[in-house]
């Protein structure tokens, strides 16, 4: 009777183990729905970019990369992106595919221009 309470609370602890592991790997990751407006961006390469990269302005996150594509026409890589509600691009922004360092992956990064139009 003894062992069997031991393996029922050792289970126990296991499976609470298990479901803080789900909270923290949940509340870490950035699978829940993003809300925000999609840009479409052309390259001729994109070595190392990632579904799921971030887009960043001035190294602050703003969205992230939704999917690519090739393009059969031009043979150019359409990149797919999703950015936050509230930020207002000029017309003039260029995307850039940048690296954080040796064993990181890539990141598009947007630098703003002056245009006063909006995308």
């Amino acid at each position: 009777m003894q062992r069997n309470i031991v393996e029922t609370v050792l289970g126990a602890i296991v499976l609470l183990v298990a479901g803080l592991f789900l909270v923290f790997f949940s509340k870490t990751t950035d699978i829940r729905p993003s809300s925000g407006y999609e840009l479409t961006a052309a390259f001729s390469k994109i070595d190392g970019l990632d579904s799921g990269s971030p887009v960043k302005i001035s190294g602050v996150k703003v969205g992230q990369v939704l999917d690519f594509k090739l393009d059969h026409q031009n043979f150019r890589a359409i990149v797919r992106m999703n950015i936050q509600d509230g930020i207002k691009l000029p017309k003039d922004t260029a995307a850039v595919i940048a690296s954080s360092g040796l064993l990181d992956g890539k990141f598009m990064t947007l630098e703003p221009g002056a245009d006063e139009e909006f995308l």
